[in-house]
């Protein structure tokens, strides 16, 4: 039994909660529903395309229905990581290492 499960059995809303695992894009539902609630964040909101699978889910929302959370907050912070900052940039310069491949 789940996480969600377990915290429907145990405050007794079995006859008002349904929880239905698996990924959002590979389930099947009989018919929409009244509230998603998910963890859409991922790193910074974007990576992992979290945000993207959140809101696939609405076409299985009813029109009134409600999604939690609504909101996502993103605070930044200027700082200096140069050992970071050489990890992204190696990552981003995969496309520039043709491993003996013409690309011109």
């Amino acid at each position: 039994m789940c996480v969600a499960q377990c915290l429907v059995y145990h405050n007794k809303v079995s006859d008002k909660v349904v929880v239905i695992p698996g990924k959002i894009e590979e389930i099947s539902l009989p018919e929409p529903v009244d509230v998603i609630v998910s963890e859409p964040m991922g790193y910074m909101l974007f990576n992992e395309r979290m945000l993207e699978t959140y809101l696939h889910a609405k076409k299985w929302l009813k029109p009134q229905g409600k999604m939690f959370p609504t909101r996502g907050d993103l605070h930044i912070a200027p700082f200096s990581d140069t050992g970071l900052y050489m990890e992204q940039l190696n990552k981003a310069n995969f496309w520039s290492v043709p491993f003996g491949l013409c690309l011109d």
